[in-house]
């Protein structure tokens, strides 16, 4: 049975409704959560043990779709560093090789609320492959092969999602600049729904690590 928090308010009714009884079954109890946004970890662990942890990344939701993905740098160090230790904590309690993904929610209050995690590279991920000098896809391959060292780390923020025409034409501008950019459009098969995410989109620029490139 799960139940679902509709209200925030102290004076919501009480749950179960009175005279209902659960008697001794499994429940999950969602609650409503004041986030200011949701992150994610990607760790690689190795056969040895070691991990190494890409940096935190910052998800933009539209329409119940991760829309964008960008480097977390306005957030607090603290809260960066929770994220990977929690992302770190993740791979080590499940004895994992490969690689993992752990989306977090944020809190207004600064705190850092485990919220989804997946085995495997992940979408928030797809901006390693131009940003970083190893992509989650080669870190699984060097994570299952060797130990998970040598993970390079290149500050850039990155988009990937759906681009709509005015979009694509700022990509192909962007990737005929000289600065450092790099960018590129990837087709998929069509998707069960519409919304899915049929093309993806990833931008890299430089920048530096006290706040966003512009893209």
């Amino acid at each position: 049975m799960t139940a679902r928090a509709s209200s925030a308010s102290p004076t919501a009714p009480s749950w179960p409704p009175p005279g209902r009884r659960l008697g001794r079954r499994e429940c999950i109890l969602e609650a409503l959560v004041d986030f200011l946004g949701e992150i994610s970890a990607i760790v690689a662990r190795g056969m040895d043990g070691g991990t190494s942890c890409f940096p935190i990344g910052l998800n933009e939701h539209r329409d119940g779709i991760l829309r964008t993905t960008d480097r977390a740098l306005g957030l607090p160090a603290g809260t960066l560093a929770a994220a990977e230790r929690y992302g770190v904590r993740l791979a080590e309690s499940l004895d994992l090789v490969g690689l993992v993904a752990l989306e977090m929610f944020v809190t207004r209050d600064g705190r850092v609320l485990a919220n989804e995690m997946a085995p495997r590279p992940h979408n928030s991920g797809h901006w390693t492959i131009d940003a970083c000098v190893t992509s989650q896809f080669e870190q699984l391959v060097r994570a299952i092969l060797r130990p998970a060292a040598g993970l390079g780390r290149h500050p850039g923020a990155v988009a990937h999602g759906q681009p709509d025409r005015r979009r694509s034409q700022r990509l192909a501008a962007l990737s005929r600049r000289s600065d450092g950019a790099a960018a590129s459009l990837r087709q998929e098969q069509a998707a069960p729904r519409p919304q899915d995410g049929a093309r993806h989109l990833r931008v890299a620029r430089p920048c530096r690590d006290d706040g966003p490139a512009t893209i």
